[in-house]
């Protein structure tokens, strides 16, 4: 064999080895993704520091009732639109559990909660996240994310950006 083929051959092992590796990695990342997707399908234990340095943990909500939670950030506009509508419908939301969950400080919490009248809305909690563990269990790649769950804490629905507030009540009563 000539130096030639013997650099063409190298060649091609290399290539078909990097190939290979990507997309082993590529599926890694799926089923990472896909597992941390299934942890959220029941609504985990996990606490959280509300806008008054309180605790306040996922067993807190009130039970028999279905809970939405929003992973938002304050100063997001599709967060704000979010919870507009939430708020000029809140009568519609007297009997769900609401959660606000944030990693930003309690100062940007508070202007939030002030500046959206959400005391208002007494079923709604603003809550922050202050190890960004529920963050990540949830896999939050933007805000705002919402996840809609059931009396029995089953997760029925994930919104990915901003959603409505008629989606929303549309989502508890739909079977998954």
């Amino acid at each position: 064999m000539t130096i030639r083929k013997i650099t063409g051959w190298t060649a091609v092992i290399v290539f078909i080895t990097l190939i290979s590796f990507f997309v082993i990695r590529i599926i890694d990342l799926q089923e990472i993704k896909i597992a941390k997707e299934k942890q959220m399908d029941k609504l985990p234990d996990y606490c959280f520091i509300d806008i008054y340095d309180n605790a306040f943990c996922t067993k807190d909500f009130e039970q028999g009732k279905p809970i939405i939670l929003i992973l938002f950030d304050p100063y997001c506009p599709s967060c704000e639109q979010e919870i507009n509508g939430i708020y000029q419908n809140r009568e519609i939301f007297q009997n769900i559990s609401l959660a606000m969950i944030t990693m930003s400080d309690k100062e940007s919490c508070r202007r939030f909660y002030i500046t959206h009248k959400l005391n208002e809305i007494p079923n709604l909690h603003v809550l922050r996240d202050t190890t960004y563990h529920f963050i990540q269990l949830a896999g939050m790649v933007g805000a705002p994310e919402t996840f809609v769950y059931n009396e029995e804490k089953e997760l029925l629905h994930k919104f990915t950006g901003e959603v409505k507030a008629t989606t929303l009540i549309q989502s508890i009563y739909e079977k998954k």
